[in-house]
């Protein structure tokens, strides 16, 4: 979850609270969870969590991921919809992983048959990243490529042929930049 030297919602490790220490560390356990497909321990661990420390970014994103695993596996939308609900939670967190979110709110749309909200959240991954650092330009582009990636994947299964082909060109000329050519 974090390594030292990193920071959560803008605190170093050492400036937690017990409680935000706690959060924590049953978010990591929900992550063991996820990969375990234990979704009711997930969702368990999370809610721990949430008690602990309403400002846990974590939570909203696994929880999430949790309900639209379900979702798939049981072929039921009302957990993409609570899928949504956690990411849009997780959202109103501060948080580096900002594009992260909008990238999973657009494929849990998708799933949900909504491509006008998948496409609108694919393109706010992108538009997500600020080129106000002090990184170059085509730096702070690097990290769109993955989420360019995404719309131009979605684009090509909806038909939208030309779109697709805008965005794995602005991916190319990104790499270009980067390459100084």
């Amino acid at each position: 979850l974090l390594s030292k030297g990193e920071t959560h919602n803008g605190k170093y490790f050492k400036n937690f609270s017990k409680n935000e220490l706690l959060s924590l560390a049953y978010t990591q356990e929900s992550f063991g969870f996820f990969e375990k497909d234990l979704c009711n321990k997930v969702i368990e661990y999370c809610n721990k969590a949430s008690e602990l420390d309403q400002g846990n970014f974590y939570v909203g994103y696994l929880k999430g991921l949790t309900f639209r695993k379900m979702g798939i596996e049981k072929k039921d939308t009302i957990y993409y919809k609570k899928a949504i609900e956690e990411f849009d939670n997780a959202l109103k967190i501060k948080s580096h992983l900002e594009a992260e979110l909008y990238v999973q709110l657009g494929f849990t749309y998708f799933k949900l048959g909504r491509p006008e909200k998948t496409e609108e959240n694919y393109t706010k991954a992108i538009n997500s990243y600020r080129f106000e650092d002090s990184l170059g330009s085509f730096e702070m582009e690097r990290l769109q490529i993955p989420y360019y990636m995404h719309r131009a994947a979605f684009y090509k299964v909806t038909g939208q042929e030309e779109k697709s082909l805008q965005d794995l060109n602005k991916i190319e000329e990104i790499e270009k930049g980067l390459r100084g050519e």
